[in-house]
């Protein structure tokens, strides 16, 4: 119990110490979903693993790697669950324990939601170090970054903050010292000179609501029990966010939806027989295989942007695997797994071929993709479902798809 416990405390040391600039480039991937379903739990940082590992340590004093690894799988099973807007407050259980109502607060942008909820599974450690905040019920919470990342990119996600970093050190202002620098990268992403180490709580954007123009009667007089259907539930029903602050979402024809998910698909069907045999795969290829997977989930996130620079490296992308699949045999040798896919490699090539000559005769014909703001703006209020999303299409899995692969 005492080992548990310890491995909880460190882990809400490893969400507390993401208020440091520096950690929180890493840490803003798992927040820079505008929804916050289960899919958001799986939307987690590569470059974590070189923070956390230093909080972490620690407890190889005390526990054996066996039992250290248990608690942490638990840990991390226990906050994927947390991650809804469908599970309202849970009573006594709000007192002791992460509940979705509190980590709904976690992952707000709203003012109040800055900086609070580091828990894990025991909320207890907040409410002993001041950092504990209730949700409040007549604010709905809005979610992702305090300046939304608007990218469908995954790639970016991860490294976008990084860059800013680097911009502002590199670039720097007149006056601009080694003990500035220092503060930038270990104070708070908020901080500035004359600044507290987190910043201001009034220069975090303001979020603003209004009701629906169905609703008869103001929020401030809707009542604080509903059964069945929770007042949490209610607010979200009755309220949109501001014109300005729905979440990203410009406009995919249908026809790219499609394209989008079928070569979805293929990638995860690629990936899932190099897990298979990455053990008989030579480092080269692995990272040669890696690295493809990366630059074709960026590709697909530029699509889902309608971003035309997306073109040439889609067709890049195509050729590449095009080639791969008719030296499958080459590429994969000595890797015996590979016949679960591979043995028919044509399966894979017509749908590769055929998106390759689409993309050729769209760049002969000048027919490519456009960047026009009317189709980068957010979507029309009136195709929105109560809670501000668009209403069920095609497009919902292929962004699922990408949320889950960020």
């Amino acid at each position: 119990m005492v080992s548990f416990l310890l491995s909880l405390f460190f882990s809400y040391t490893c969400n507390y110490i993401s208020e440091v600039n520096l950690i929180w480039a890493a840490h803003q991937v798992h927040h820079s979903s505008d929804d916050f379903t289960l899919s958001s739990a799986l939307r987690q940082p590569i470059s974590t693993v070189f923070f956390s590992m230093f909080v972490y340590l620690p407890l190889a004093l005390f526990l054996p790697p066996s039992l250290y690894f248990t608690h942490k799988q638990f840990n991390l099973l226990y906050q994927f669950w947390i991650h809804t807007e469908v599970v309202d407050r849970l009573g006594v259980l709000e007192w002791v324990l992460n509940t979705p109502s509190h980590h709904r607060v976690h992952h707000g942008r709203n003012p109040y939601c800055i900086d609070c909820n580091y828990a894990g599974v025991l909320i207890i450690w907040d409410r002993m170090f001041g950092t504990f905040q209730p949700e409040l019920r007549e604010e709905k919470v809005v979610y992702g970054l305090v300046h939304p990342l608007s990218s469908w990119n995954p790639f970016w996600a991860q490294i976008h903050h990084y860059v800013y970093i680097a911009r502002r050190l590199v670039r720097g202002e007149k006056g601009d010292g080694l003990a500035f620098k220092l503060q930038f990268l270990f104070k708070g992403p908020g901080w500035s000179p004359g600044k507290p180490r987190l910043g201001l709580r009034q220069d975090i954007p303001q979020v603003t609501f209004h009701p629906l123009p169905s609703l008869p009667l103001p929020l401030s007089s809707l009542p604080l029990s509903l059964s069945p259907l929770s007042y949490h539930l209610f607010i979200s029903l009755v309220t949109q966010v501001s014109p300005d602050e729905k979440p990203y979402d410009p406009t995919v024809p249908f026809w790219l939806n499609v394209y989008v998910a079928i070569h979805f698909v293929i990638l995860l069907i690629i990936a899932t027989v190099m897990r298979i045999i990455r053990q008989g795969l030579p480092w080269l290829q692995t990272v040669a295989l890696v690295s493809y997977c990366m630059f074709s989930l960026t590709c697909l996130g530029l699509f889902l942007e309608r971003n035309p620079r997306v073109v040439p490296m889609e067709m890049t992308r195509l050729a590449v695997l095009l080639t791969a699949l008719t030296q499958s045999s080459t590429v994969f040798a000595g890797a015996s797994s590979v016949s679960l896919v591979f043995s028919h490699p044509v399966i894979l090539m017509i749908p590769v071929a055929t998106s390759l000559a689409l993309w050729s005769f769209k760049l002969l014909s000048g027919h490519v993709l456009t960047t026009d703001p009317q189709q980068l703006r957010p979507i029309d209020e009136t195709k929105l479902c109560a809670n501000g999303h668009s209403y069920p299409t095609f497009c919902v899995t292929t962004r699922f798809l990408i949320y889950i692969s960020v």
